[in-house]
Order: C-alpha cells, then structure tokens, then sequence
C-alpha cells in the first residue's frame, strides 16, 4: 500500500509513503527513507500509512516534527463505469 500527496513543512517536504507488513519507507526531501534513517539533523522515529515522525535532538529540548499525507482522490481503475 502507498500514500501519495506532497506536504511541506519547515524544512521538510512528505512526497509519498510506502507501507507495508513488511517495510515502511517514505520519500522526504527526494529522498527515500526508513525508520531509524538520519535526515536533515533529525532521525526518522517512525513511519505509518499516513504520517511520519522526526525527532531533532540539538536543541535542549526535543523536538517532534509530524509530517502528515495531503488527502488525495480515489482514482477509478475502470472509467467507462461512467459511461
């Protein structure tokens, strides 16, 4: 299963994710990542069907960044039920 709906924010743009039982990766600055990746002097804490978490320790204080997937349509595999 993949989300697909680009987000921006700060210093980070969500293009999509990929999630599955098996992996769960995201595409964040162009860039694919996974749980545990560092990106951006942040670290991917976690990953799923529709958000992704980075956590930024150099500051005092840690900070969470949520990104989260931009609604998207539903695409119909078949246009002639239209018809």
């Amino acid at each position: 299963m993949a989300g697909i709906g680009a987000t921006q924010q700060g210093e980070f743009s969500l293009s999509a994710i990929m999630y599955s039982a098996q992996s769960k990766h995201a595409i964040i600055n162009n860039k694919v990542v996974k749980e545990g990746d560092d990106i951006a002097e942040g670290k991917v804490e976690s990953i799923t069907k529709n958000t992704v978490v980075i956590l930024k320790t150099r500051y005092a204080k840690p900070v969470r960044t949520v990104l989260s997937l931009a609604p998207i349509t539903t695409i119909k595999k078949n246009v002639s039920e239209d018809l």
